[in-house]
């Protein structure tokens, strides 16, 4: 198998231009989005969702016609397409709806089945995370390492949102999971992005994620950029068929995958 590194350059550049885009129309507008249709219980599509994805559609749609898009929003795509670009325009709305600083743009490109391609963009900051496959990892030019915790007791983990639907089921398995982590890692976070997520355990600035979450675009980007920069990713199957995707550093992994895999068996 052939595993020379593809040149996604022509691609990188586009896709970081409608990040930034996206992101700059977004960050104008913290703290004046307007609620439209309920998406989920607990999960309301803005007006800026859409907004935002017409403003990245529009350019990859423009500079690649013949390839497939599947966006959180629209949610149409040809799941078989040779060339698939997965984009989350808006992710951690939430948090936008109540001018809480912490969302990004999340966009990736598979091609045959496989991610190469991820774009994680975080306005407030600025920070634009890139990965290519066999390429690395990178923030604004800076090149980007896992961290090196090695302890479990020293790590903080990261953990996305309960269930948006309320549902008490998968809310008790995830407050198993918590219950696991509270008694075993340094410090747990939620933030309410998985753009933050990801970034931030590629740059180090964490040590471990637990992805609720199985949507491509909460994924596939932040999951890639965690591989380029020496993690793992890898989705785990819980006790009474929850599910989920679990991301650290090459040293508490294997540890965090354990624990997560446990959490709930028993009562």
């Amino acid at each position: 198998m052939d595993n020379t590194p593809l040149d996604l350059s022509h691609e990188l550049t586009i896709a970081q231009a409608a990040a930034r885009t996206a992101g700059d129309y977004l960050r104008q507008r913290l703290g004046s989005a307007q609620p439209g249709k309920a998406k989920a219980a607990r999960d309301i599509q803005l007006d800026v969702d859409l907004a935002a994805e017409r403003l990245l559609l529009t350019a990859l749609q423009t500079a690649f016609p013949d390839d497939a898009i599947l966006s959180e929003e629209a949610e149409s795509a040809a799941p078989t397409a040779q060339r698939l670009w997965i984009v989350d325009p808006l992710d951690g709305s939430f948090n936008f709806q109540h001018g809480y600083p912490q969302f990004g743009v999340a966009i990736a490109l598979q091609i045959g089945g496989a991610t190469q391609l991820g774009v994680l963009y975080l306005p407030i900051t600025d920070e634009m995370y890139t990965a290519v496959r066999g390429q690395g990892a990178w923030c604004n030019g800076a090149k980007l390492s896992a961290s090196q915790t090695a302890t479990l007791g020293e790590a903080l983990v990261h953990v996305s949102d309960f269930a948006f639907s309320g549902n008490p089921d998968d809310n008790r398995q995830r407050l198993q999971v918590m219950t696991a982590l509270a008694s075993a890692v340094g410090r747990v976070r939620m933030i309410g992005t998985a753009v933050g997520d990801w970034a931030w355990l590629a740059s180090g600035k964490s040590d471990g994620v637990i992805m609720y979450s199985l949507h491509p675009w909460d994924v596939e980007a932040g999951a890639l950029l965690v591989e380029e920069a020496g993690g793992t990713v890898t989705r785990v199957t819980m006790p009474a068929g929850h599910a989920a995707y679990v991301g650290g550093n090459h040293l508490l992994h294997s540890e965090l995958v354990k624990l997560v895999s446990a959490a709930g068996s028993t009562e």
